[in-house]
């Protein structure tokens, strides 16, 4: 019986997720483009356009001209150190990066089958990423769902568990228009 509670509780958990993603973007309405991957969020992304669309991991000279497309630094200039030897060093570590990269490279067979940019920063790539932290968070709900059957004895302990472990991190970074890491960390410590 505890498994079909805690089965409706993660189901209601990632129906709700998945609607607040999509009540937020612009799909449903005449908004802005979502735009998850600025500020910190494109500190964490840069690797991707870097390494597979740009081949500039070093000089970075491609950011200029996307930051005045897009608006993704913040104002605040690229998210990388320039060193002594003129180079960029990034700021911020590439996990979050890797965990991004499965929805990055179809975000890119995407945008050029459908004509936008493969620039890295177009819709799809905005769209098919934000949705990717989402599907990565259901899949730690269910996750979390096994780890704790397997170590609960109680039904009610792991219905009253999912809640507070989970939306305070659901509610703030994955839904409301970012890519961060925070959210890719509840997947870390699983995966």
């Amino acid at each position: 019986m505890k498994n079909v509670f805690s089965l409706i509780a993660c189901l209601i958990i990632s129906i709700v997720t998945f609607q607040y993603r999509l009540a937020y973007s612009d799909l449903t309405k005449g908004e802005p483009p979502l735009k998850i991957t600025e500020w910190d969020a494109f500190g964490y992304y840069i690797y991707l356009p870097s390494f597979f669309i740009y081949h500039d991991y070093k000089q970075l000279s491609w950011v200029p001209a996307i930051d005045t497309k897009y608006k993704v630094t913040g104002g605040n200039g690229v998210q990388a150190q320039k060193a002594d030897n003129g180079n960029y060093a990034f700021k911020y570590l590439g996990g979050v990066a890797i965990m991004e990269l499965p929805f990055f490279l179809i975000a890119h067979v995407v945008a050029k089958e459908t004509g936008y940019p493969p620039d890295g920063f177009s819709p799809p790539y905005q769209y098919i990423v934000s949705f990717g932290i989402i599907l990565y968070c259901i899949l730690d709900i269910f996750l979390l769902r096994h780890i704790l059957l397997r170590y609960s004895a109680m039904p009610q302990q792991l219905l009253h568990c999912l809640p507070y472990a989970l939306l305070p991190i659901l509610l703030t970074m994955p839904l409301l228009r970012t890519a961060k890491a925070m959210r890719l960390s509840f997947s870390y410590m699983y995966w």
